[in-house]
This record gives structure tokens, C-alpha cells and sequence, in this order.
């Protein structure tokens, strides 16, 4: 696995490069030993959480203590996510780093999921989340998703 594609939303890339996170990400997803294909979501999940906690970042939290709404981490005003499933789970994901970035509980996100060959080798039909789509589809919204997201593709 590997990081292949790098996008900035509202300035993301560039304030992940600032805070000295732009490196760090990119590395974490550069990791021979797994291989992206059908059902490996689980495991880039357990290898992510993993470097997330090695290095300081938070457990799993939610956003509210009203509700059920989850981020994988945070560290020093940065959540991070990771989206290995249906592309339908997207705009929840940017309702929550919203919603954190609106509180002044944030000043970013790190959104990783699969680019397009990513995601077609879980299958040509499996609507996974791909970083080309999602990229493309932010333009449309920069009014509305306002927090500075650097998205990360793998594959």
C-alpha cells in the first residue's frame, strides 16, 4: 500500500505541510506489507490506528457527547479520517469536520481513502469512496465544507 494522490481543500495540504504532518501522512500509508485488494479495509484501518496512537494522537472519539458520531483521531488541533467504505459515507464524514472545525474545536482534517485503481480492485461495482471523485466533487461545495482538509489517496 501507498499513498499515490494528494489534494488540498481550503489550504489542508498546506497547513499539514506547517505543522509538520504532511511527511508523517504520507509515510503512513507507504507500507509494503499490506496489500490493497477486497477486504483489506480492516487492515489499513489496524495499521493507521496503530501510527496514530504510536505517535501521540488520540483513541477513536466522538464528536458529541449526545451522540454516536466518531472521528479516528486527533492531535495538536488536527482529526484525522479514514474511508474504506461506501462513497455514501463521505458528506457524514465532512458534516462531522465541520461541525469540529465550526466549535473551534479543529483547525484541520487529514482525509485518506482509496483512489479510483484503489477502490476497482474491491471490485468494479463496489461504490467505494475514491479520492478523484471526492476531490473533484469539494469544488462544488467550498462555500459550504470550509475546514482545511489535505486528502491523502492510497492505494
Amino acid at each position: 500500500m501507498q499513498a499515490i494522490i494528494k489534494h488540498s481543500h481550503a489550504g489542508g495540504l498546506e497547513i499539514a505541510r506547517e505543522k509538520e504532518l504532511y511527511d508523517w501522512t504520507i509515510e503512513a500509508f507507504n507500507c509494503s506489507t499490506i496489500v490493497w485488494q477486497k477486504g483489506a479495509g480492516k487492515l489499513v484501518r489496524n495499521h493507521i490506528q496503530k501510527r496514530l496512537l504510536h505517535d501521540g494522537w488520540s483513541n477513536e472519539f466522538n464528536i458529541s457527547n449526545s451522540y454516536d458520531l466518531k472521528i479516528m483521531g486527533q492531535k495538536n488541533g488536527v482529526i484525522m479520517q479514514l474511508q474504506t467504505g461506501n462513497i455514501s459515507r463521505v458528506p457524514y464524514d465532512f458534516l462531522k469536520f465541520q461541525y469540529l472545525f465550526t466549535e473551534r474545536r479543529v483547525e484541520m482534517a487529514i482525509y485518506c481513502l482509496p483512489t479510483a485503481k484503489g477502490a476497482y480492485a474491491c471490485g468494479p461495482s463496489s461504490n467505494i469512496a475514491q479520492i478523484e471523485r471526492i476531490s473533484s466533487e469539494l469544488k462544488l461545495f467550498h462555500r459550504i465544507i470550509t475546514i482545511p482538509i489535505f486528502l491523502v489517496g492510497f492505494e
